[in-house]
């Protein structure tokens, strides 16, 4: 059952405290807050856990308002957040555009209000170039661009990571109202009172098409003409069109540019769009762009909110009478389960969709695939990305943090030697940076590749009873590879395993088996694939490295309408709850962090404070997850191993083909077709675990190198040895 829910304390008021209109909506990728414009000059920030969850609703300790931004001098008409997340871009009538971002040094109580900010978002940039209102933004999905538009009849483009003005676009003869990029990222789309939609290459900058003849009768007395783009490239949805007497929203097709069909219904004037951010496909159908079809909100002047997919011939559903006056904007969360939308009688809506009302819904990685077959390849070199911010937890006057104590004596390595190692540490030898949606992607090959969307699905993250903050780590070091010297051969086989999370037992209760991963393991022909753990009720982990403790607990609801819990309890008993919508497979703390990996390919690091330090994204499920000190071990199901730093985010490069080449003769025995089993005295976590203390005491991946190169020859002597005992036993 669709879920309704209105907020009635997600207001923007006026110097008499009466409710002001709300212009723009935006949903931070991760799901956790979103951003309002409003009549007030303001911009808020909200927490969308008391939106989404009931019980959080009644809950006085959950927060709801997380900040109030005051920098611009009018009316705040449209909020667009970054695709990575860090960055919040902003229109206001005051012809400027602000782009935010977190101020490590927490929050405050508003000057001259009774509000507190829990989070403290700060202008990073003003960039100031039209002449006129601004009335839209958007970023390009790669986030190396953005484009603003306005009342002045321009179109600016701007540098997603300098944010200097790339380029004015002067082709509309009206006001420009709506504005949306080409997801393949060959154009961009812009919608004016002139009655057009002009679709730009990105290329030359050239016009490719202007489109006319759906709006040529369109009225000019709407607020925005806020057009979408299809999530495959395939058309735009362009709102304030009409089909005769009837009002319309109009689709232009990518191929060609024709604009002979339409969505019928609504009784008043279109002025939003909105696609579902994921895709769709029929059950049994190969995914592609001939089987992909996708889903679009429609808003309107009637009050009403329309919900359709391009493949029937009427709306999946109509919400009537949301609103008591015209809808100003919508847009979907990243997960593609909740849609919000504003309007101008002061008020927001969330419709909450159950996993089994869109059943078709498609992963983030469908789409990848499918904007990949366009084989778009930008001629005009990409901006290098600033260095990313150092984001700090934000903290409060009146919390109390614990000191955690190291364990006395010195770190044990596990390996071949057993030997011990030192415990200092040194910054990592890495390689160039790159970004992926609102997560950051550790396993990208190059640094010429494209962005990607590919976000988390968790939803509704929020502390208890702390201030919530991002953290660096939107940005890390990309990984190099060589060919590697080994293969990895053999068969796991067998049932899946629980949940591996190498740190200490913090309780013998036994976790209940809730069922096999969903997941997809994307591998060459032939190649070793790793167990994926199942889902269980819960997992629990003691933390590492520190004499007094903590305990760090994953709880998964047995069913898809509930959330996924993880919580971190310290010593002390003070704890830190974050909620997800994917579940946990593995679980991992040490003296400096807390890591957890879910069942979306995601592993979410966090400092013992309940900070989020930063969300990686994985190129395939988890296997297991390791750490020591502030070092964090991902191994993957398609055998893939990484080392991160967690302070810095950086990954160490030449992990992966030394874990091959180090632990390749291992996948070669029948007996260690599991993580713990033993060959020569020697399991692939000794392995791992050695290779995690190295990275720890060295820092430097020529040591690393060295170190690896040296236990090569020793292990391919005694497989040779076993090998010979194993074939005269025959």
């Amino acid at each position: 059952m669709v879920t309704t829910t209105k907020p009635d304390w997600v207001v923007h008021t006026g110097e008499k405290k009466n409710k002001c209109t709300i212009y723009s909506i935006s949903v931070h990728p991760d799901g956790t807050r979103l951003a309002t414009g409003g009549q007030d000059n303001k911009v808020k920030i909200w927490s969308t856990l008391p939106i989404l969850d009931q019980e959080e609703q009644n809950n006085e300790n959950s927060h709801r308002l997380l900040c109030t931004m005051s920098a611009h001098v009018g009316p705040v008409l449209t909020v667009r957040w970054a695709h990575h997340g860090r960055f919040l871009a902003t229109g206001s009538d005051d012809k400027v555009v602000m782009i935010w971002n977190l101020d490590a040094s927490g929050g405050g109580r508003l000057w001259g209000s009774d509000e507190v900010n829990v989070e403290n978002w700060k202008p990073l940039k003003r960039l100031s170039a039209h002449d006129a209102d601004v009335v839209d933004v958007a970023w390009s999905r790669d986030d190396s661009m953005l484009a603003s538009v306005g009342l002045d009849s321009v179109v600016n483009i701007w540098s997603g990571y300098t944010f200097e003005r790339l380029r004015t676009l002067s082709g509309h003869v009206g006001f420009v109202k709506g504005v949306t990029w080409d997801p393949v990222g060959e154009f961009l789309a812009t919608q004016s009172d002139d009655k057009t939609v002009k679709v730009w290459s990105t290329q030359g900058w050239s016009v490719v098409n202007t489109v006319s003849k759906p709006f040529e009768r369109s009225p000019q007395s709407t607020f925005f003409r806020r057009l979408s783009w299809s999530p495959d490239g395939a058309f735009i949805a362009a709102s304030n069109a009409m089909c005769g007497p009837v009002f319309v929203a109009a689709v232009i097709e990518r191929e060609g540019w024709n604009s002979d069909i339409s969505f019928i219904g609504h009784q008043n004037t279109i002025q939003v769009a909105a696609f579902n951010p994921r895709l769709f496909f029929a059950a049994g159908s190969e995914p592609g762009r001939a089987t992909a079809s996708t889903v679009l909100a429609l808003g309107a002047d009637d009050f009403n909110i329309s919900i359709w997919r391009n493949t029937l011939h009427k709306p999946m559903m109509v919400i009537k009478d949301v609103f008591t006056r015209e809808l100003h904007d919508l847009c979907w969360s990243n997960d593609g389960l909740v849609l919000y939308g504003c309007s101008a009688d002061g008020s927001i809506c969330a419709i909450q969709f159950r996993p089994e009302e869109l059943p078709e819904l498609a992963q983030f990685e469908a789409t990848d695939l499918i904007l990949e077959e366009y084989g778009f390849k930008p001629s005009i070199a990409r901006p290098v990305p600033l260095p990313p911010a150092d984001f700090q937890t934000a903290s409060s006057g009146e919390e109390r943090v614990n000191t955690l104590v190291p364990r006395k004596g010195k770190a044990r390595r596990v390996g071949l030697s057993n030997g011990n190692g030192s415990t200092s540490h040194s910054n990592g030898n890495s390689i160039p940076q790159s970004r992926q949606g609102g997560a950051v992607d550790l396993f990208a090959a190059a640094s010429s590749s494209r962005f990607s969307n590919a976000t988390t699905d968790g939803v509704a993250e929020m502390l208890g009873n702390r201030h919530m903050a991002f953290a660096n780590g939107d940005s890390v070091n990309q990984l190099a590879s060589r060919p590697l010297k080994r293969k990895a051969t053999g068969d796991d086989g067998g049932r899946a395993p629980k949940g591996k999370s190498m740190g200490v037992a913090a309780s013998d209760a036994q976790a209940q088996d809730i069922r096999a991963p969903r997941v997809t393991v994307h591998t060459m022909s032939g190649a070793r694939v790793l167990d994926v753990p199942r889902v269980q009720t819960i997992l629990r982990v003691a933390q590492m490295e520190t004499q007094t403790p903590g305990q760090l607990v994953a709880e998964n609801a047995a069913d898809d309408r509930s959330f996924n819990k993880l919580t971190f309890t310290r010593s002390s008993g003070e704890s830190w709850v974050y909620v997800s919508t994917s579940a946990a497979l593995a679980i991992v703390a040490t003296a400096n962090f807390c890591a957890a990996a879910y069942e979306d390919r995601t592993v979410k690091v966090y400092s013992v404070e309940g900070q989020q330090r930063a969300t990686l994204r994985l190129p395939a499920p988890c296997h297991a997850l390791d750490g020591s000190k502030d070092m964090l071990l991902v191994l993957t199901a398609d055998c893939l191993v990484r080392v991160i730093d967690t302070k810095t985010s950086r990954a160490f490069a030449q992990v992966a083909e030394i874990v091959d080449e180090y632990t390749g003769p291992l996948y070669q025995h029948a007996a260690a077709r599991n993580w713990q089993s033993t060959v020569l005295g020697v399991s692939k976590r000794d392995v791992a675990r050695a290779l995690l203390d190295v990275c720890v005491s060295q820092g430097r991946g020529e040591a690393i190198a060295d170190w690896a190169n040296g236990k090569l020859d020793v292990l391919d002597r005694a497989a040779a040895e076993e090998a010979e005992f194993t074939a005269g036993r025959r």
